[in-house]
């Protein structure tokens, strides 16, 4: 009797012992599942966030680079057409003069030196070097210099820095340091750490020690709770400078492209204008009249700016709004006087120039120039980050001197 009722109780012990480890257990596996879903959640989250990044980072620099392409295109085709242009008015000139001076003998030889002149294909003509300056794939030529810097595939171009800082695979690139960072499976990143951390298998992990019965829960949760902060902060430190060397990268890009592209327009406009004054002088001197020529005025698919003639680089080219040419404020003015101090505060914008002080607000149609109030046809507005004004100010402020041209999408001032 005594054997069975030990036996009964024995297996009451063990019935007893095995619920309660059952119940335990339990309790220590919904504990590990809740670290590790506090983690899988963390690291879709923050894979959801690299993809909307890399994604509308790389769309941006598409979107740029073509932008830049285009325009360079339109140039390159504009001078190609204004070479031709030239080409044929001097041809028809010759024409002109072979026919007027035929069979005279004092004139032959300054014939001969005209036709060289004006040959694009003459060794070290005027005409041949304004050709040389537009070719594209001309060593050292301006249009080349051009090129080269809006190429996203040439050895230290501009362009090219651009592209490598978005590529995810680019070695050292920071776009490639933000997708290793939320790589679970990149050697040391902090996500990879926090995936092993949370790992209940893991070699040697909290929740690993923790299953293991190493440490108690509130420790477990305590160990957790300090390397899931540690390894969020590294991570976001490593996405907020990825962010902030690609943002500065795509900046110093688009400002050594904007001073190629100034230096490139500028430099043609200037060889053109030296080449065909030497050929009119040459035409004067020989046969007692110049020739003119038509103006080039750059085409690159936007609205330009001329300030006597010389083609001004703008981040943001002016822009027709309600009818209104509207351009950017502070480049203008201090273009015109470099003494022109332009200062905003909040929306409040202050223009001082010499002895006038002009005020205006953003998205306002009034303004005051020497507290003497006006008004605007079309509120001055942010475009881009730049402040952007109705033409009608640059006109009130320094006199009649900025008008546009809508046949050749210029706004053309003279200082």
């Amino acid at each position: 009797m005594r054997g069975k009722k030990f036996i009964v109780s024995t297996m009451l012990l063990f019935i007893l012992f095995v619920g309660s480890t059952t119940q335990a257990f339990a309790a220590s596996k919904s504990f590990m599942d809740q670290i590790r879903n506090e983690y899988v959640n963390f690291e879709k989250k923050s894979s959801a966030n690299y993809e909307k990044y890399h994604t509308k980072t790389v769309n941006d620099y598409e979107k740029y680079k073509n932008a830049e392409q285009a325009s360079l295109d339109r140039f390159i085709n504009q001078t190609k057409q204004d070479l031709n242009k030239l080409e044929q008015q001097l041809k028809e000139d010759i024409a002109k003069l072979e026919a007027q001076y035929a069979g005279s003998k004092e004139h032959a030889s300054k014939l001969r030196e005209y036709k060289s002149a004006v040959s694009a294909t003459s060794l070290s003509s005027p005409m041949s070097k304004y050709a040389q300056s537009i070719n594209p794939t001309a060593l050292s030529s301006h249009m080349s210099k051009y090129r080269s810097a809006v190429n996203p595939t040439a050895l230290s171009s501009p362009m090219n820095s651009y592209r490598m800082a978005v590529n995810q695979t680019g070695l050292s690139s920071p776009m490639n340091s933000y997708r290793i960072a939320v790589s679970e499976t990149a050697l040391s990143s902090p996500m990879s750490a926090l995936r092993m951390e949370s790992s209940s298998t893991a070699l040697s992990s909290v929740m690993a020690d923790y299953r293991r019965g190493k440490l108690t829960q509130k420790q477990a949760r305590k160990q957790w709770d300090s390397i899931f902060a540690k390894e969020q902060k590294k991570l976001q430190n490593t996405i907020t400078k990825a962010k902030q060397d690609i943002e500065a990268t795509k900046e110093k890009t688009d400002n050594a492209i904007l001073e190629q592209k100034s230096s490139t327009i500028n430099g043609i406009l200037q060889q053109r204008a030296e080449s065909l004054q030497t050929i009119s002088d040459l035409r004067a001197t020989h046969f007692g009249q110049g020739i003119t020529f038509d103006a080039l005025i750059p085409d690159l698919g936007v609205i330009n700016i001329m300030v006597d003639g010389e083609w001004i680089a703008t981040k943001q080219p002016p822009a027709i709004k309600d009818g209104e040419v509207m351009v950017p404020v502070r480049l203008v003015f201090e273009t015109i006087d470099p003494s022109t101090k332009v200062a905003k505060k909040g929306n409040t914008v202050t223009i001082k120039k010499s002895n006038d002080n002009i005020v205006f607000t953003l998205n306002k149609n009034n303004y005051t120039i020497n507290n003497k109030a006006s008004n605007f046809k079309v509120a001055p507005q942010l475009l881009n980050g730049q402040t952007m004004v109705p033409l009608q100010l640059v006109n009130e402020a320094f006199g009649p001197i900025a008008k546009y041209d809508s046949s050749k999408k210029t706004v053309f001032i003279s200082k």
